[in-house]
């Protein structure tokens, strides 16, 4: 009964060897569900267990990254493929880690389960060498008052005259809300850009109003005590954050000028960085008893 196991063994040691070649791991930026066409990041970290150097990429060199997703019922997605005009050395035993952001080619907008693996190419075996599953959840939320704002594009813009909507939506996940905005074109009911503005309390509403610019701006109450300021642009991107905290007797509210400015006061803004880094600061200044040196 032992001759079979030997067999066996001789038959697995090749093919564990040839799957050794890379290691390789992948995770998402988060594992709480993601909202409808929300940014996704993958981080990659492959370790080069070959034994010999290798180049990925260069010119002519074949995709050194693919990703392949799919859904519930098991059907794939086109797959991602990552390449590089410029060749990255991978010497033995080395690792490298990147961060791939899946949803710039990528847009999941249907609502479901989907599961995702990457394979690493192996220039000297022309293998592909895989990682393991992991699965993400899509969902989607329904606006939140105030309710979404219709504007027309501005000149200057991709689209100069076409109608879109301004949504603000919140997305509760496990432990906390967070106010999301997504950009929506009102004839196709495309959704043409969608991201989290933060984290949100919603014990008083958000405001949300347009300059004459139409760039939109969203002031909401990210803790009890403080708020949220920001300013987007008629083609969906971040332009502007400012932070405001409570003071007592005055909160930050959004005013519009006689000239369609929008202006935040009241409150009192400050930079949580730099507090951050202040406090950190003051934290490395601090020693206990126990790290006096011997003798005092």
């Amino acid at each position: 009964m032992k001759i079979p196991f030997l067999c066996l063994a001789l038959v697995l040691v090749p093919l564990f060897a040839a799957q050794a070649q890379y290691e390789v791991a992948l995770q998402l930026d988060r594992t709480v569900p993601y909202m409808s066409q929300e940014p996704m990041t993958a981080i990659v970290t492959v370790t080069n267990r070959s034994g010999s150097d290798v180049v990925l990429g260069g010119p002519k060199g074949k995709a050194w990254m693919i990703f392949n997703v799919k859904d519930s019922l098991d059907r794939s997605i086109s797959p991602l493929q990552a390449t590089s005009d410029e060749a990255i050395p991978f010497p033995a035993g080395e690792r490298i880690s990147r961060k791939i952001r899946i949803t710039d080619t990528h847009s999941i907008t249907e609502l479901g389960t989907y599961s995702i693996t990457v394979s690493i190419y192996h220039p000297p075996s022309g293998e592909y060498y895989g990682s393991n599953r992991v699965r993400f959840v899509v969902t989607d939320e329904k606006p939140h008052p105030p309710t979404p704002i219709t504007f027309g594009v501005p000149e200057g813009f991709d689209g100069a005259g076409r109608k879109r909507q301004y949504v603000l939506m919140v997305h509760r996940d496990l432990e906390r809300s967070y106010l999301y905005f997504r950009l929506v074109d009102e004839r196709s009911k495309q959704k043409l850009v969608t991201f989290s503005l933060g984290p949100v309390t919603v014990v008083r509403q958000p405001q949300a109003t347009l300059d004459r610019a139409n760039n939109f701006h969203v002031l909401f109450q990210a803790r009890p005590d403080q708020s949220t300021y920001c300013v987007i642009s008629p083609d969906g991107k971040l332009k502007s954050v400012e932070y405001f905290r409570d003071l007592e007797g005055s909160r930050p509210q959004l005013f519009l000028t006689r000239e369609n400015h929008v202006v935040a006061s009241g409150g009192l803004k400050f930079d949580p960085d730099q507090e951050r880094a202040a406090a950190e600061a003051a934290g490395s200044r601090v020693r206990s008893v126990s790290e006096r040196p011997p003798g005092l």
